[in-house]
């Protein structure tokens, strides 16, 4: 950003290019003591006149322009003729150009970066169909390899039309799954967000329910901030190695799963509260870019007053608010709440709840 160009008792001659009018942050321009020849752009006289721009041009005798004191006596037009020599034009051209190039190049990687995830499912985003259980066998290899189980059912691997995909099947016995079941279904088909999981499909036959998402290379943030066993770094990576998160990489996380976050409560109407938000509902990709998962315990926000809903305790001890725990008080505070708990974890690694006699708290 040129805010000062000083050329004076240069010897420069020639015009000076229309292209220094469109400096919009350019405030002084000296050109004082030179050859030139021609007129200023209109332009620069123009912001001269108007008092945005500082021109000074009246030491140069061949200068006629309206800011120039040499020639008002043989003149009553004002024409400013400027003169720049060709090496410093090309100077500031190149590094007008050098400028304008990295900004550009650098738009272009954080949206291809945004993209890059999405982009293998994009073809498949578009269906969200209904899947048979002979396909997810197929899909899955026979549901072969596990990625994690949880009070829903089970997570497997599995690959649809060459892309990777994570496939969370029912359990047959769980009640309250088929419920977070029907919640998580009926919401991510209405929202879409680059930080949320996207759903891809669903199956729906019989005792056989489940969701079919885009696969997230890097698991879940509990399993990096808290350690994994080698059982659980195999689930995701082939080599016995184990990888610690950088404070980038840490802050990458935090910025994605909050911009999340605020498109739940913010960028859909009528607002919605995530409940459960904690490290292993935040999934990463294979760069370790960040989304929200797990969705079966959201409340649509509908508050008759604009200040809270009544509602049953649910969440993950150690990330309930307070408030909401002793009154059962549900609003978008709680889940920011949540998201602070998250935070303290990413900075020390530490789990929100410390195995204890006295089960120590995070924030304490």
């Amino acid at each position: 950003m040129i805010e000062t160009l000083n050329l004076s008792n240069n010897k420069l001659t020639g015009q000076v290019p229309s292209f220094l009018s469109q400096l919009q942050f350019l405030q002084v321009l000296d050109l004082r003591e030179n050859n030139r020849t021609g007129p200023v752009p209109a332009d620069l006289i123009k912001r001269s006149n108007s008092g945005s721009l500082s021109l000074s041009v009246d030491e140069n005798p061949k200068d006629c322009s309206p800011a120039s004191s040499s020639c008002q006596e043989k003149k009553k037009k004002y024409v400013v003729p400027i003169a720049v020599s060709a090496g410093a034009a090309l100077v500031l051209l190149v590094a007008l150009t050098v400028l304008i190039w990295s900004l550009r190049k650098r738009k272009k990687v954080e949206k291809a970066n945004n993209a890059e995830s999405v982009k293998k499912i994009g073809s498949l985003e578009g269906k969200k169909h209904q899947f048979s259980y002979s396909e997810i066998l197929t899909i899955t290899n026979n549901l072969e390899r596990v990625l994690g189980n949880g009070g829903f059912g089970t997570v497997y691997h599995g690959y649809l039309n060459d892309t990777q995909v994570a496939v969370k099947m029912l359990s047959p016995t769980s009640a309250q799954g088929n419920k977070e079941f029907q919640a998580e279904t009926k919401l991510l088909v209405r929202v879409h967000h680059r930080k949320l999981t996207s759903l891809i499909g669903y199956c729906n036959e019989g005792e056989h329910v489940g969701l079919i998402y885009e696969y997230m290379a890097n698991g879940n943030l509990e399993t990096h901030l808290s350690g994994f066993t080698e059982s659980q770094y195999l689930t995701y990576h082939s080599e016995k190695s184990f990888y610690v998160l950088t404070w980038e990489e840490r802050l990458r996380i935090a910025i994605d799963a909050a911009q999340g976050l605020e498109y739940l409560h913010n960028g859909c109407k009528p607002a919605i509260i995530h409940r459960d938000i904690k490290p292993s509902n935040i999934l990463l990709n294979e760069r370790f870019q960040a989304k929200l998962a797990d969705f079966g315990l959201s409340r649509i926000y509908l508050a008759e007053d604009g200040t809270h809903v009544s509602t049953d305790l649910v969440g993950t001890p150690g990330y309930l608010d307070p408030e909401y725990y002793i009154s059962n008080w549900l609003n978008e505070k709680s889940d920011v709440y949540s998201f602070g708990v998250v935070l303290l974890e990413i900075i020390t690694s530490r789990k929100a709840l410390v195995k204890s006699y006295d089960k120590s708290h995070i924030v304490q």
